[in-house]
């Protein structure tokens, strides 16, 4: 059977997406929009059949005996500046508090605690955040009602690197904006599955509007290029993963 070039897209992470307000602006939301974010993986890589089912192709993808190229799709639109939700929180739900614009996106620049109707809590500025840290109005209203009944999580629970480095092996995971989040899943991810498996990574990201003269204003474009895993390839990629900043529009929506 004639071999076949095949596109797969794999998700690995949720963020956000769509146009985002620059700071100190304050962003006004319509009603509709959603914030959904991904990490996109795109699957580029030669099979030498094509399989009949969704997890067919899945298992080919680790266990072909020619590596597979994957380009990572790191979501770096202003947006990822927004703080990781605690999954307590309903974006739907109703609270007590309503002391924040629901439609206003507020900037917290450092962390410090705060008082609002009533109840004293602590707001947190990932330093990776351009120009401040992104609360949505409706978060700050659950973190401030009684119905936020998960404070001391946001204060200390924290996750562990699946790959060790430098820094610290545990980082505090309510306490990251999306970027930061994004960033470490994409690390854990390449590593962990290096360690195992023969897979070319890449990496590509959103360009901003106001690079290349213009000239590519709602795109983006390659960082690093798929190669061999080798160890400069693996430096390549992990420096430009952590030198990715939240500072660029979405071309998507």
């Amino acid at each position: 059977m004639a071999r076949q070039e095949r596109l797969k897209t794999l998700r690995v992470a949720s963020a956000s997406s769509g146009f985002a307000a620059r700071p100190p602006r304050l962003a006004k939301r319509d009603a509709d929009r959603r914030i959904v974010g991904f990490v996109g993986l795109l699957c580029l890589f030669f099979g030498a059949s094509t399989a009949t089912a969704q997890t067919e192709d899945d298992i080919f993808l680790f266990t072909s005996s020619v590596p597979p190229n994957v380009m990572i799709l790191l979501d770096n639109s202003f947006s990822m500046n927004h703080i990781v939700w605690h999954p307590a929180f309903d974006p739907q739900g109703a609270y007590d508090c309503a002391y924040a614009d629901p439609l206003v996106d507020q900037i917290i620049s450092s962390n410090g605690f705060e008082t609002h109707c009533g109840r004293t809590r602590k707001l947190y500025d990932d330093s990776a955040s351009v120009g401040g840290t992104l609360y949505d109005g409706r978060y700050l209203n659950w973190i401030f009602s009684s119905q936020n009944t998960v404070q001391s999580e946001i204060d200390s629970a924290t996750s562990v690197r699946i790959c060790q480095g430098p820094g610290s092996p545990t980082y505090e995971k309510y306490q990251l904006n999306r970027l930061s989040a994004a960033k470490r899943i994409v690390l854990d991810t390449m590593c962990e599955i290096q360690a195992t498996k023969s897979i070319r990574f890449g990496l590509a990201v959103f360009r901003d509007a106001l690079d290349a003269a213009s000239e590519d204003p709602n795109g983006g474009y390659v960082a690093v290029g798929i190669d061999d895993n080798t160890p400069s390839h693996a430096s390549d990629l992990e420096a430009s993963v952590g030198n990715t900043k939240a500072d660029t529009w979405s071309p998507i929506s």
